[in-house]
Order: C-alpha cells, then sequence, then structure tokens
C-alpha cells in the first residue's frame, strides 16, 4: 500500500498528496541495504553472460526514476516542515553568464524516434518521420536572474508566450 504508486490491481494505494509525510528507513539502515543490493548485482554479473544484460539496464533506468521521485518525495516532506528544513545549502553561483546567442534550424523532414539495438522504452518506438517547423535554441541554459525578469515581466500571465505561433 506505501509504494504502490498506481497498479490498482495491486490494492490500494497511500493517498498521493500525502506519500511525502511518510518516514524514511533510518541512515544506519540505507547504507546496509545499498552494500547487500550492490554485493548481489556483482554476484550476478560475475556470471558474465549476455543474458542479463537488457534486464539490468532496465532495472537501472527504473531505478534512477525511483531515485528522482524520492528525492522529490524528499523536497516535498520538508516544503511541508514548519522548521524549513534545506535539502542542500547551495553557493550563489558567482560571475556573468556568457552572452545569450540564438541557433537557428531549419524546417523539415526528420526522424525522430530510438534507433539502434539497445535499450529504450517502449513510447520510443517505432522510429518515424515528422515535419519540425524551423525554429532557434538558445546557445545555454538561461540564468535564474534571466528568469526572474521573465517573471517579472509578466511571462506567466501573458498568454502570448504560450498561444502565439
Amino acid at each position: 500500500m506505501l509504494y504502490n504508486s498506481y497498479y490498482n490491481a495491486v490494492g490500494d494505494r497511500h493517498p498521493l498528496p500525502q506519500r511525502g509525510l511518510l518516514t524514511r528507513p533510518s541512515l544506519e539502515s540505507v547504507p546496509a541495504f545499498r552494500a547487500d543490493v550492490d554485493d548481489r548485482m556483482q554476484k550476478l554479473l560475475s556470471r558474465n553472460t549476455t543474458e542479463f544484460g537488457e534486464l539490468v539496464i532496465l532495472g537501472l533506468h527504473h531505478e534512477q526514476q525511483h531515485q528522482e521521485l524520492l528525492l522529490t518525495d524528499i523536497k516535498h516532506l520538508f516544503s511541508c516542515s514548519p522548521l524549513s528544513p534545506v535539502y542542500r545549502e547551495v553557493e550563489p553561483a558567482k560571475g556573468q553568464a556568457p552572452a545569450l546567442s540564438w541557433q537557428n534550424y531549419a524546417s523539415g523532414l526528420t526522424e525522430i524516434g530510438h534507433q539502434g539495438n539497445d535499450f529504450c522504452y517502449d513510447n520510443e518506438t517505432p522510429r518515424h518521420n515528422v515535419f519540425l517547423p524551423g525554429f532557434q535554441l538558445a546557445s545555454r541554459l538561461i540564468s535564474n536572474a534571466e528568469f526572474q525578469v521573465f517573471i517579472d515581466g509578466g511571462g506567466y500571465t501573458d498568454p502570448a508566450y504560450w498561444l502565439a505561433e
């Protein structure tokens, strides 16, 4: 019930809005669990067969999703706490971001979707052609200061940003 996110056939689920309020394992038990998992994986992988290759890759991708959800749950739990705990102290970036420029990409027919025989999710296939209109991408990610200018300029209240062609 606690860890069932979406499998209705498995049974009841813990209410999603309250999942971040669940307590977590003790700090001592986490490294012990990880060591056990690592030991078992080493034994499995030492068989040196390709039999488990794709399954291990799928498991690693699945585990990455769990890690993302765990971090999200921790941050949600912290956001609900009247003590205002901080997940991680971050030093503000120093200096200026490089000048922002725009890279132009022409419109045309392009292939999208997974290619190759290695791991992919089912929503990445089949590979197919699509017409992609011309577009621009910035030469770098925006800075927090630039994002603040967008917000202060009404970026979230002006529909022209998301309804205009």
